[in-house]
Formats: structure tokens, C-alpha cells, sequence
């Protein structure tokens, strides 16, 4: 792993380019290098037999990919062959069973590809944001597939990478073999994808753990996980947030109980109870049946108007932005919601 300078990203990927929406919040994409022209192959195309895992794209293998970064986690899975990967923070070397997790906001570039082929999995944040209380107890599971999009701290290892066992692999296949297949079903599930998106992740998770046990934790103090625990509990019973009694509860100071927080989340106290609000707001956002006063009302904001102002002050886009870019209007999908 040799450090080098940050890589500065020609262009940020959208959830319409690699085709993730509201509609269709995870998907998988392999790719294959080789001669010819950059090209989509038809599904269940003969010319790549057993590459059932999502959609197939072909990409020259002459053709370095532009750095660039996501709006988006993308999770990378080598099959076979070798690359170079570079990011902001180091240039590491790609071989079979490599994971490569990056968060969004993170430019990389793949370059010197030899036999390349991989598998990605894309998928918003916003639609596993539900109840955090579920996750924690899953080694690495937060760290590796949340942490960007709750904290600001960032992770001792930005882009974490680890290798696949032949076994751990032919189990991983199996869900994303799942969820390549229902998003091109006819009549598709929305908790069936969640389920076994899920179920990937956590077998993710416990591979990393595996590998590198002491590498990829959040290290928080007990006073700042139960404050967390706190928090999550009253924005899902829409109660009222109050720093100093919170503080009080898990018996340290204002003060003090304000400083450990902002330095093991990045955020005070009060600025992530409202993030928490907004991204639980993105992700009821997502069903294009609810409107925007029904979220409000939904997560106890005093109207609309005062949950578009936190939403534009920690997204950066009103929620009418937000929902037109995940609406995947452009996207063909069948998913039904169930």
C-alpha cells in the first residue's frame, strides 16, 4: 500500500448512471475488460455465460476509468485478473476475491487492467437508515457500510479492503445472484432485495472481522453509544431531544458529554439529532406515495416547511431535489412494494 496525494475526481456518478433509485435503492453490475468498444450485454446474453450476478457491462481493457467519486456506496468485488486501484488516500493492488468498500465522496480510479473482471454493488444509504439499533451489534457492519453517511469523524482506514476466501465467495454469490435476478423480475420486492442486501453486507461484515478483528471500529465510549441509542429512540418515537438532560442521564456534564461526542461523531449533540431527522426524512422520501407533509408530520417536525430547511441545510438540495433525483424516472424497473 504506498501513500500518495489525493486524487482529484473528474466527475461525481449518479444514482440515474449506474441506475439506482427510490424504486430500485440497491443493484448489481459486473464488468469485463477485454477488445471492442465500451458496451451494455444484453441479460442472460450466451457471449458471457455464468455471469448471472446483475446487469453486464463491457469495457475496453485499453481504457483506464476517469477518477471519479459517488453520491452513492459502492461496494467492489474482484472475480478475476489483476488491477491497480487508486483513491484520495493510497494505491493498492487488486487481485481475486479482493472487497473494496467506498463511501461516498471518495474519488478512485481503477488503471492497469490485466484479465480484469469484478462485481459492484450499489445502494443508498438512506434505505438502511431505519433503526440503527439493529446494526450495532453486527462486527464491522456500521463502520463499513453506514459510517459515512451518520459521522464525520472520519475512519482510521477510509477505504477498507480485505480478500475473500474461495468458500466465503461461492456464499457471497448466492445472494448477489438473488438480487441481480429479482431486479430484472417481472414483479419485483422491495424487502426482498432489503432482506438480502442485508444478508450480503452482514456476510461482508464478518469476512472483514475475520481478516483485520482490530482494523475497523468506531471506539466509541459507552456514554456516546448509549447517547446514540438515545437519540435513534427519540426521533423514532418523535419525542423531544434535550442535550442537558440527556447528558444528565448518562451522568456527565453538558459540557462534557457535548465535547466526547463531537470528538468521537464529528457532530455536536443537537446537529446530529437533526441529521438523523433529515436522513430518516430521505429515506421515507424515497416512496414516491408519501408527500412531503406526511414525512414532516411522520417524524414530529412542526411542518413542512421547517423539515425543507433542515433538509437543504444538511443535504444541500431541497427535499423536492432530492426526491426528483431518486425518482429513477428514466429507469425502466418493475419493483412493487410490499
Amino acid at each position: 500500500m504506498i501513500p500518495r496525494s489525493p486524487l482529484k475526481a473528474d466527475y461525481t456518478a449518479s444514482h440515474e448512471l449506474v441506475g439506482i433509485s427510490g424504486h430500485r435503492p440497491v443493484r448489481v453490475s459486473s464488468w469485463v475488460d477485454g477488445p471492442g468498444e465500451l458496451r451494455q450485454v444484453p441479460h442472460e446474453s450466451p457471449e458471457f455465460p455464468g455471469w448471472e450476478y446483475g446487469d453486464l457491462v463491457y469495457t475496453p481493457r485499453w481504457q483506464d476509468r476517469r477518477p471519479h467519486d459517488h453520491d452513492f456506496y459502492e461496494i467492489c468485488i474482484v472475480r478475476q485478473g489483476f488491477a491497480e486501484h487508486r483513491t484520495d488516500f493510497t494505491d493498492d493492488q487488486l487481485e481475486p476475491g479482493t472487497v473494496v468498500v467506498l463511501a461516498p465522496g471518495i474519488a478512485h480510479t481503477i488503471c492497469g487492467l490485466q484479465g480484469f473482471r469484478q462485481t459492484n454493488i450499489y445502494y443508498l444509504a438512506e434505505w438502511l437508515s431505519d433503526d440503527l439499533s439493529a446494526y450495532w451489534g453486527q462486527s464491522a457492519f456500521v463502520p463499513l457500510f453506514l459510517a459515512a453517511a451518520l459521522f464525520r469523524s472520519p475512519l482510521k482506514h477510509p477505504v477498507p479492503q480485505f480478500v475473500l476466501t474461495p468458500e466465503e465467495m461461492r456464499d457471497i454469490d448466492h445472494e448477489l445472484a438473488d438480487i441481480g435476478l429479482e431486479c430484472h423480475a417481472e414483479s419485483s420486492s422491495l424487502t426482498f432485495l432489503k432482506s438480502t442486501l442485508l444478508k450480503l453486507l452482514i456476510k461482508l461484515s464478518r469476512a472483514y472481522s475475520r481478516r483485520v478483528p482490530e482494523e475497523l471500529v468506531l471506539g466509541f465510549r459507552s456514554q456516546v453509544t448509549q447517547a446514540l441509542e438515545h437519540i435513534e429512540q427519540a426521533i423514532l418515537q418523535c419525542e423531544p431531544f434535550h442535550v442537558n438532560e440527556l447528558a444528565k442521564k448518562i451522568g456527565i456534564s453538558p459540557n462534557h458529554f457535548t465535547s466526547i461526542f463531537k470528538q468521537a461523531t464529528g457532530w455536536a449533540p443537537m446537529e446530529y439529532y437533526q441529521g438523523r431527522r433529515v436522513q430518516h426524512a430521505s429515506r421515507l422520501l424515497l416512496d414516491p406515495q408519501r408527500s412531503i407533509t406526511d414525512v414532516a408530520h411522520d417524524l414530529g417536525f412542526f411542518d413542512s416547511a421547517h423539515l425543507c430547511h433542515l433538509f437543504k441545510q444538511y443535504k444541500r438540495m431541497s427535499a423536492t431535489e432530492y426526491r426528483k433525483l431518486c425518482s429513477g424516472k428514466k429507469i425502466q424497473n418493475h419493483l412493487t412494494r410490499d
